[in-house]
This record gives structure tokens, C-alpha cells and sequence, in this order.
């Protein structure tokens, strides 16, 4: 799953690696108990409104039939 999920964001831009497993979400350098992520690393976060749609990394990706949510990390 990880790396089928590397393959869809490894050339957006920013994207400098992912996760390998399943993460708690982190907020403000703390991190959410009991969520369930796979954290996408970033050179620099960028707001939505100034990425090229192409580059936006979903919130949710589904992998056959598996939602799983996604962390923006700098």
C-alpha cells in the first residue's frame, strides 16, 4: 500500500518522501492520539490556493477499496 501511495505523490511538488507506516496525525508539532495517517513529508507546505491542482495531495486516498487519510509534515 505505502508504496503504491509513494507513486502517486513522489513527483508533486514539495514531496520529499512519505511515511512507511501508519502515523498519529501531528498538529502543531503535537501529535493527534488515536488518529491514523500516512504522513507525506514536504520541503515546504504551500496553501492550496498557490499549489497547480496537480501538486494538491488529497486529504483521503482509497487504495482497493481502503480510505486512508493523509498528514502534510514539513
Amino acid at each position: 500500500m505505502f508504496d503504491q501511495i509513494w507513486k502517486l505523490v513522489k513527483d508533486k511538488k514539495n514531496i520529499v518522501g512519505i511515511s512507511r507506516n501508519f502515523q498519529p496525525r501531528e498538529k502543531d508539532k503535537r501529535l493527534i492520539e488515536g488518529t491514523r495517517v500516512v504522513r507525506i513529508y514536504v520541503s515546504r507546505k504551500e496553501a492550496i490556493d498557490e499549489l497547480d491542482p496537480k501538486d494538491i495531495v488529497p486529504p483521503v486516498i482509497t487504495l482497493g477499496g481502503e480510505a486512508v487519510e493523509t498528514d502534510i509534515v514539513e
